[in-house]
């Protein structure tokens, strides 16, 4: 069975920082090294290409190294086996431990994502204490030509403190059949011989792992699941292509034509919205090049989309017929664009909500007297935002566009990624000939990005906007 390279995680203990105390069952009345009692991973892969994760964390806390608590590091951007750079969008949906909501911060430190567990400034208590982390992370499957596969670290290799039992379990969408499941576990870093893990399909579908031995320091629990395709939404761009013979054929009585191409396919539509749409595809267009792949025909191209990662950026090579020559003659141009691929059904179905709530907007003046703008948005999504894109209309005291500014003003944000919940702000400035003649001011939200490369747009005359004008 083929696999690709997925995410590793790291289990690790915080020396200073962050863990409420309380709740704990009281310790061994004899001494003992702290350890885990045992590491579980319930693994939920959903239809459109997202994987949950549940891990149950018990561990035996002695005053020594777990005394201020302990993180997990979960390393989301890394260099995938065929040598590109993977960044995954990655989430923390809640933290319990013993039962109970349990306070943590999240952050991003290099190519890994840190969640403390705790409270800054409580210290736990010697006893035995169960964690329990639940995340969601994307563009973690793999796409093959005849399945789609998880390849996981499930524990993670950078801990001291020894692993009793680990085990994984992984649920797959409805409709896989048992029988098309394939299998294997195996601890990395493993440096004896023998069977030391096991692995099977229970009655209801779900795939089981654990390891039969402890885990030792430098070891990690390694787990693969394929399963055929056709029960999760693979990645793509949103149009439909033919044959470029075909299209040869018929633009064949079109005169002024040089070069026309006969290799790669051309595109005959594209979704409003859609990946495509929002690279600068046009119809006609002759795809040449995706990913790398030299595209010779449709099922070139096919093979090429569905191996591409959900939300990572890849060039695209097409060849396009541009205006005539001072001959006369239309002849046809290489471009180069960037495309970022989307699970099927988020084209298919486009977000009833938007993630951006529109908080605040805040209107003054320079000291130029030049009118400026500053919009307080919050992610109500979720999952990060990485951009979003506002037009910004003018009017008078009449409520009349302002003949001076009335032009939409097209604004991309350049940020860091909103957390689900975080509040940013974003500036505007722009120029009037009279400072007197813009009484009031509406922002529209356009579209918003999120970390999965999927992109909110307004629909159904659904219109995202607020308002506000100068007191002056």
């Amino acid at each position: 069975m083929r696999s690709s390279r997925g995410i590793r995680s790291c289990l690790s203990v915080l020396l200073a920082a962050t863990v409420a105390a309380g709740g704990a069952t009281a310790a061994a009345a004899e001494p003992t090294d702290e350890k885990f009692f045992s590491f579980q991973s319930d693994i939920q892969v959903h239809a459109d290409g997202w994987v949950t994760v549940r891990e149950t964390i018990q561990i035996l806390c002695e005053g020594k190294k777990f005394r201020e608590g302990m993180y997990r590091d979960i390393l989301v951007r890394y260099t995938g086996h065929d040598g590109r750079r993977m960044n995954l969008p990655f989430e923390v949906v809640s933290v319990r431990r013993d039962g109970n909501p349990q306070e943590f911060k999240w952050e991003t430190l290099g190519d890994s994502e840190f969640v403390y567990m705790g409270r800054k400034g409580m210290s736990l208590q010697p006893g035995v204490y169960t964690y329990e982390l639940t995340y969601r992370i994307g563009r973690l499957l793999s796409y093959f030509d005849d399945h789609i596969e998880l390849h996981l670290n499930v524990t993670g290799n950078n801990w001291d403190p020894l692993i009793d039992a680990a085990a994984a379990i992984v649920t797959l969408p409805k409709g896989v059949p048992a029988g098309k499941i394939r299998h294997k576990v195996f601890i990395e870093n493993q440096r004896e011989k023998g069977k030391t893990t096991r692995s099977h399909v229970d009655s209801s579908g779900r795939v089981i792992f654990a390891a039969t031995r402890k885990l030792k320091d430098g070891e990690g629990l390694i787990i693969v699941v394929s399963w055929p395709k056709g029960h999760v939404a693979e990645p793509t761009v949103g149009l439909t292509f033919a044959k470029v013979d075909d299209f040869i054929r018929a633009s064949a009585k079109i005169d002024g034509i040089e070069s026309v191409p006969r290799a790669g396919v051309v595109v005959t539509r594209i979704l409003q919205g859609s990946p495509a749409h929002e690279g600068g595809v046009k119809k006609w267009d002759v795809i040449s090049a995706f990913a790398g792949t030299v595209i010779k025909d449709a099922e070139t191209l096919h093979k090429a989309i569905s191996k591409a990662k959900v939300g990572k950026p890849l060039p695209l090579v097409i060849l396009r017929m541009d205006a005539g020559s001072a001959t006369g003659n239309a002849t046809w141009k290489r471009h180069s664009l960037k495309i970022v691929p989307v699970a099927k059904r988020r084209v298919i179905r486009a977000a009833r909500q938007c993630p951006l709530k529109l908080v605040r907007l805040r209107l003054g003046r320079n000291d130029k007297k030049v009118p400026t703008v500053a919009l307080t948005v919050k992610n109500v999504s979720r999952q990060n935002v990485v951009g979003y894109t506002c037009r910004v209309y003018s009017f008078n005291k009449n409520d009349q566009p302002d003949p001076v500014t009335g032009t939409l003003q097209d604004n991309p944000i350049a940020q860091r990624p909103i957390k689900p919940g975080q509040s940013a702000g974003g500036d505007w400035v722009w120029t009037l000939r009279s400072a007197k003649t813009t009484a009031k001011v509406s922002v529209v939200l356009e579209s918003v990005s999120l970390a999965d490369g999927s992109k909110w747009t307004p629909h159904d005359r659904q219109t995202v906007s607020i308002q506000g004008q100068w007191k002056d």
